[in-house]
C-alpha cells in the first residue's frame, strides 16, 4: 500500500528547491496516484502582458485574480487581490505529477512569469508533468494593491551608501525615515499584513482554490524559506 505524500522540506545549493517528494514505497507496490487538479475554483483568461513575450506558445499561458483576506484571521474582511499565472500540463494522468507552485525570492520578487520561463526551459517531458503555477505575492507587481510607497526614492543624485562621515549617515537616515513614513501613511493596513506567514497563508489559499490536497513547489533565494515555513504551518 502506497504511503501518504511528504513535504520535503530541503534546500538544494545549486537551484534552490523546495518540492513535494513521494515517500518511499513497498516492494513491488505501483506509482502513487496523483490528484489531477482541476483548476475550476480560479477563473483563467488570456494573458495581455509583455512578460511573457518570450514563453513559447505565449497562447498558453493563462492568467487569473485571486482575492484572498488581507488579514487572514478576518476571512470576511478587507480583501487583497493576488495575481496569478497558469500553464497546464500536457502529459497524460498516468505521467502527470501535479501542480508547481512557484516563488522567486525576494522578499517582494514579482513571481508572475516564472511558471512560464521555468516551463520553458526544462525539456518538455519534464515541464509537461505539471500544472504550473506562479503569482506575484500580495504587495507586488500585479497584485493590488501594489505597494509603492516612493516612486523616486531610487532616483539620482544620491549620497554615497557607505556612511563614511556622519553627514551622510544623516543623509540616509532622514531618507529611509521619509520612506517608512510614506509607507505608513499610504498603506496603514496593508504594512500589517505582509509578512512570511501573510504570504504563505496565500499560497495555502491558491492550493485551495485550485482543489488539489497537496502542491509541488519550487522557490529561488527568500523563496526557500516561504516552502520551510510553509511546511511548517501545513505539515500534511
Amino acid at each position: 500500500m502506497n504511503k501518504p505524500l511528504s513535504l520535503l522540506a530541503a534546500v538544494v545549493v545549486a537551484s534552490g528547491v523546495i518540492a513535494t517528494v513521494p515517500g518511499s514505497t513497498a516492494h513491488g507496490s505501483a506509482p502513487r496516484a496523483v490528484q489531477v487538479a482541476h483548476l475550476k475554483g480560479v477563473r483563467w483568461h488570456g494573458c495581455n502582458s509583455y512578460r511573457y513575450a518570450y514563453v513559447v506558445g505565449f497562447g498558453s499561458v493563462r492568467c487569473a485574480t485571486l482575492a484572498v483576506p488581507m488579514n487572514h484571521k478576518r476571512p470576511h474582511g478587507k480583501k487583497v487581490k493576488l495575481a496569478l499565472s497558469l500553464i497546464r500540463h500536457t502529459s497524460s494522468a498516468k505521467h502527470y505529477e501535479g501542480v508547481m507552485l512557484s516563488n522567486p525570492g525576494g522578499p517582494g520578487g514579482e513571481g508572475l512569469d516564472l511558471g512560464p520561463y521555468l516551463a520553458n526551459s526544462l525539456p518538455q517531458k519534464v515541464s509537461g508533468r505539471y500544472d504550473w503555477i506562479s503569482w506575484d505575492p500580495r504587495g507586488v507587481g500585479a497584485s493590488r494593491p501594489a505597494l509603492t510607497c516612493d516612486g523616486g526614492y531610487f532616483k539620482g543624485p544620491r549620497k554615497p551608501y557607505r556612511p563614511t562621515t556622519k553627514a551622510i549617515l544623516r543623509y540616509w537616515q532622514k531618507r529611509s525615515k521619509a520612506y517608512a513614513d510614506n509607507c505608513e501613511r499610504k498603506f496603514p493596513d496593508l504594512l500589517r499584513h505582509i509578512t512570511t506567514k501573510d504570504t504563505v497563508r496565500d499560497m495555502e489559499a491558491i492550493r485551495k482554490a485550485v482543489k488539489v490536497h497537496k502542491i509541488n513547489y519550487y522557490g529561488y533565494s527568500y523563496g526557500t524559506y516561504l516552502g520551510q515555513v510553509y511546511s511548517t504551518l501545513h505539515p500534511t
